[in-house]
């Protein structure tokens, strides 16, 4: 059985259909001339919303997704990467603290395996990888200037979040950033 291609129209016909439709021309007639499906022409002129869209809604925003691509890239550049079932979980936890109505299952309290495959297709700047032992050569390049890089990022995002003025920390972490790090 061969898959229909959906779609073949594209957003500039979409919208010049709509502005016929706002002239006076009838959905029928503009969805001949335009090759837009009458029900989608229809759809997309009753709800007023010229963007071309397949499928369902995400269950996060465009905005929330990007909040939580960035925070998987900082992750990964302090090096801490984040697994997926790391990434399922808090976007089931944050949908349930933002009471974000989700399908995702309540037993296992995560987003479904679907929902993480269709984020990386959304995003493919988030490299999906599998955990690997640290090999020798690999182990010999923990040196001055990696591990150095490593404290000075980790002094930036203290600096950013400004939490050397935290009660929480004490004079020796203070002081820990002016020795060096690596011998």
């Amino acid at each position: 059985m061969s898959k229909k291609r959906r779609a073949q129209w594209s957003e500039e016909a979409l919208g010049e259909a709509l502005e016929a439709i706002k002239a006076g021309t009838s959905i029928n007639q503009a969805s001949k001339y335009y090759a837009i499906p009458r029900t989608t022409l229809g759809l997309h002129y009753r709800n007023k919303n010229p963007n071309k869209r397949i499928g369902r809604k995400s269950v996060l925003n465009q905005d929330q997704e990007n909040d939580l691509v960035a925070r998987i890239h900082k992750l990964a550049e302090i090096g801490m990467p984040v697994t997926s079932k790391v990434v399922r979980k808090s976007v089931f936890s944050y949908a349930a603290a933002m009471n974000i109505p989700t399908p995702f299952s309540r037993l296992s309290e995560a987003a479904g395996r679907k929902w993480l495959k269709l984020f990386f297709r959304r995003h493919p700047d988030v490299a999906r990888r599998k955990a690997q032992h640290l090999n020798s050569a690999r182990a010999q390049k923990m040196n001055r200037f990696i591990v150095n890089d490593y404290f000075s990022k980790l002094k930036d995002i203290f600096i950013k979040l400004e939490l050397f003025d935290k009660p929480g920390n004490n004079q020796a972490m203070n002081t820990t950033w002016t020795r060096k790090a690596v011998a």
